[in-house]
C-alpha cells in the first residue's frame, strides 16, 4: 500500500527550494584583520583566505587597508581606530588572522582593543597559532589566550601552510553568520 502521503515531497520541494535559495543568497560582509602588506609572507596567507571567502558571490570580503583605498573618508577624517570602529560596526563578521611571528603585532593589538567591545565581541573570530596560545610571554599574546575559546580556531604550522582547515573553519563561521542574518530577517518585526 502506497499510503495517502507517499510522493507528496514533490509538492513541498518548491517551497523549500525558495527558502534555501534565500538562505544561500543572504549577503555577508566579512572584514579581514591580520598582518599588514609589509609582512609579505603572512599577508599572502591573509589574501588567500580572503580570496577563498570571496569565491562565494554572496560574501563581500574586504580588509581595512582596502576599505581605506576604496573610500577616502576613512583616511581624510578618521584616525585608524575610528576607521576600524566604523568598519567593524558595518561588518557582519570579522576574521582576525594571528600568526606565529612576534614582530607581527597588529592582529593581537586589534584583539586587545576590540575583543572586549560590547558590540563587536560577538562578531570577531580569531585564527590563532597554537604557539601563541601556549606562550606565557607577552602582553599581546595574553589577548589571544583570553579571547573566548568558542570564537577561536587554533591552527598548527602545517595547517597554516596548507590552509585547508583554516579556510574550512572560516566557511563555517561565515555560513553561521549567514544563517543568523537570514533567520533574523524572517522574524516578524515587533
Amino acid at each position: 500500500m502506497r499510503g495517502a502521503w507517499a510522493g507528496d515531497y514533490a509538492v513541498w520541494r518548491p517551497g523549500f527550494d525558495a527558502l534555501f535559495d534565500e538562505l544561500d543568497s543572504t549577503p555577508v560582509r566579512v572584514l579581514s584583520w591580520g598582518p599588514g602588506a609589509h609582512h609579505k609572507r603572512w599577508y599572502a596567507k591573509r589574501e588567500q583566505i580572503c580570496s577563498h571567502l570571496a569565491g562565494n558571490q554572496f560574501n563581500s570580503v574586504l580588509t581595512p587597508e582596502r576599505l581605506a583605498k576604496e573610500d577616502e573618508r576613512f583616511s581624510r577624517v578618521l584616525d585608524s581606530y575610528e576607521a576600524q570602529e566604523l568598519q567593524a560596526e558595518v561588518a557582519d563578521i570579522i576574521i582576525c588572522l594571528e600568526v606565529e611571528d612576534p614582530s607581527v603585532t597588529g592582529p593581537l593589538g586589534e584583539i586587545l582593543k576590540w575583543g572586549p567591545h560590547p558590540v563587536f565581541q560577538d562578531k570577531i573570530r580569531l585564527l590563532a597559532h597554537k604557539k601563541t596560545l601556549s606562550s606565557s610571554k607577552g602582553f599581546l599574546s595574553q589577548a589571544a589566550r583570553l579571547f573566548p575559546p568558542h570564537l577561536t580556531y587554533t591552527y598548527t604550522s602545517a595547517q597554516f601552510e596548507s590552509c585547508v582547515d583554516i579556510r574550512s573553519k572560516c566557511d563555517q563561521w561565515v555560513d553561521a553568520v549567514r544563517k543568523q542574518k537570514w533567520s533574523r530577517a524572517r522574524r516578524p518585526a515587533k
